[in-house]
C-alpha cells in the first residue's frame, strides 16, 4: 500500500475500573471489533488495528495513540471506544483506565489538524451523544469536513450492556452490521447503512443510536461477499431497455417446462437453455428486491403465464446508476 491509502483503526475497550465502577463487556466489545475490522469477509486485509485494553488504556496511552491515528495523511482512521462515558454539563468525555477525562473537544481537536481523507469516530460509552455537538460545547467546535460519527445514544441518555451477548447492546448490533447485516448489494458496508441497521433493531423505549457526519460520500468500513457480483448486476440490468421498461417472459424460460416432465405439464414454447440462465440470474434480482412479476406474486407463474416483470424502485436506483458508469 502506497502512503495515502492506508487505514488504520484505535480501538479501546476498558472493563477493569477502580471501585464500583468496573463493566464486564467493553473487553468483549474491542476484541470483536479488532478482529471484524481487520480483514473483509474474503479475509483480504482491511484496517491495521491497534488495540488498547484495560490497564494498557491509559490517558497517555490513548492520548499518544489518537495522535499516532491522525499523523498521517492516511485514507480512513477510525476510532472505536468502548467504557465509561463522562457529562461534565459543557463537555462529554471519555475515561481512561485511570479515571482521566480524555474530553470529546480534545478528539475533535486531533481530527481539525489531521489531514485523513476519511475520520470514523465509533463511541460505545454514555452521553457519547455529545461529541461534537455544538449545544453542549459552543461553536467553536464544527464537525470536522470528511468525519462521521456514529455513538451508542443520545447526548443525554446511558449506554447499556447485555448480560445474554457479554456485549455492549449497541456493539452487538455494529458487529451484526459489519458481518453483514448492513451490506449494500455489492457487499459495502457504510457508516450510513450502519445507522440504518442499528436504528431499525432498537425501539423507541430503548437507547437510541446517534449519527453525525460532514461528508460528500461515504466510504466503505468493510466489504462482504456480495449479493451479486458486478457481472450479475450489468448483465441483469442489461435486460432493460431503460429504468421504466419492462422484460417479457414466457414458459421457455422455466427450467422444468421440458417436454415428457411427469410431475409438471409442459407447454409451448418449451425450455430454452439460454433462457433459462436469464431466468435464474432475474430471480436472484427477484430475491434482492430488484424485480417483480407483473400481476403476478411468483416469477414461476410470471413465465408460465407469458407475463412481464418489472424494476422496483431499488431495482430503478441500480439500472441508473450503472447506466451512469457509478458501477
Amino acid at each position: 500500500m502506497g502512503q495515502g491509502s492506508m487505514r488504520k483503526a484505535l480501538v479501546i475497550g476498558i472493563n477493569e475500573y477502580s471501585g464500583k465502577n468496573k463493566l464486564s463487556g467493553c473487553v468483549n466489545d474491542a476484541n470483536a471489533m479488532a478482529e471484524s475490522l481487520k480483514t473483509n469477509g474474503d479475509l483480504s486485509h482491511n484496517f491495521d488495528v491497534k488495540l488498547l485494553l484495560d490497564n494498557d488504556a491509559t490517558r497517555k496511552n490513548i492520548m499518544n495513540a489518537l495522535y499516532d491515528l491522525y499523523k498521517n495523511n492516511d485514507d480512513v482512521s477510525l476510532l472505536y471506544f468502548s467504557g465509561h462515558g463522562y457529562d461534565d454539563k459543557d463537555d462529554g468525555a471519555l475515561i481512561s483506565i485511570d479515571m482521566q477525562k480524555i474530553l470529546f473537544k480534545e478528539i475533535v481537536d486531533c481530527i481539525d489538524n489531521a489531514n485523513t481523507k476519511n475520520n470514523i469516530i465509533i463511541l460505545d460509552c454514555c452521553f457519547s451523544g455529545k461529541l461534537a455537538n455544538d449545544t453542549c460545547i459552543g461553536d467553536k467546535t464544527v464537525l470536522s469536513e470528511n468525519t462521521v460519527i456514529l455513538t451508542a445514544c443520545r447526548p443525554n441518555e446511558p449506554a447499556k450492556e447485555s448480560k445474554t451477548t457479554k456485549h455492549g447492546i449497541f456493539t452487538n448490533l455494529l458487529l451484526s452490521a459489519l458481518q453483514g447485516g448492513s451490506s449494500d448489494l455489492l457487499g459495502r458496508i457504510s457508516p450510513a447503512s450502519i445507522y440504518a441497521y442499528i436504528d431499525q433493531a432498537l425501539s423507541s423505549w430503548e437507547q437510541r443510536p446517534f449519527f453525525k457526519a460532514n461528508v460528500s460520500s461515504f466510504v466503505s468500513l468493510r466489504n462482504v461477499k456480495p449479493k451479486l457480483t458486478i457481472e450479475e448486476l450489468k448483465k441483469g440490468m442489461s435486460y432493460f431497455e431503460n429504468a421504466e421498461s419492462q422484460y417479457q417472459l414466457d414458459p421457455s424460460y422455466e427450467f422444468t417446462n421440458y417436454r415428457g416432465n411427469k410431475e409438471h405439464k409442459a407447454i409451448k414454447p418449451y425450455a430454452k437453455e439460454k433462457n433459462i440462465k436469464i431466468l435464474q440470474l432475474l430471480q436472484k434480482f427477484n430475491r434482492n428486491g430488484l424485480v417483480l412479476p407483473v400481476d403476478e406474486e411468483f416469477m414461476y407463474d410470471a413465465a408460465m403465464k407469458s407475463k412481464k416483470i418489472h424494476l422496483t424502485e431499488l431495482g430503478k436506483h441500480y439500472w441508473r446508476l450503472i447506466d451512469l458508469g457509478r458501477i
